[in-house]
């Protein structure tokens, strides 16, 4: 259960540091917070995180994985406030994670959004240029290489079937 909460009092921070909470930040903290640990608005009202605090977490693979999650919220409004990327190091250090592999993490985190978006591209009834141009859009926001944009949107349509 601690290793369940601490994530989520991390997405809690990040979605809040720019001192608004994004439809889409809510939409991922309501989806990812098992309602055992709280609701949303028991959790924007914890205070920060302490660095012992991110240190009892376990060990291991699961650090990374609360870390690459918070990268995913802090990507998914298509925005990247330096505040956000001053919580996330700080994050990443109490979690000692170094700034390579935390960097790794957020690319992995803007990679599944911008796969969700390309998604949304490739409606049944065919391409949607303008969810396409969105989805390349936030691509070029995230940091994605243009060559890996495209690699990624040729594996969505090979999942998808489109052709």
């Amino acid at each position: 259960p601690y290793d369940e909460g601490v994530p989520a009092r991390m997405m809690a921070e990040v979605a809040t540091v720019d001192h608004r909470l994004a439809v889409e930040e809510r939409d991922l903290l309501e989806r990812f917070v098992n309602q055992e640990i709280g609701t949303v608005e028991e959790l924007l009202e914890k205070p920060a995180l302490r660095r012992t605090e991110l240190d009892a977490v376990s060990a291991g693979e699961v650090r990374e994985t609360m870390l690459m999650i918070v990268w995913t919220l802090a990507v998914i409004d298509e925005r990247l406030h330096d505040n956000e990327l001053v919580l996330l190091g700080r994050f990443a250090e109490g979690l000692a994670i170094d700034a390579t592999r935390s960097d790794q993490l957020k690319s992995f985190a803007a990679e599944f959004a911008v796969d969700r978006a390309l998604e949304l591209a490739y409606p049944p009834s065919g391409r949607d240029a303008l969810q396409y141009a969105s989805a390349r859009s936030l691509a070029t926001k995230l940091g994605v290489r243009r060559a890996d944009a495209e690699r990624m949107d040729i594996r969505v349509r090979k999942r998808l079937g489109v052709h």
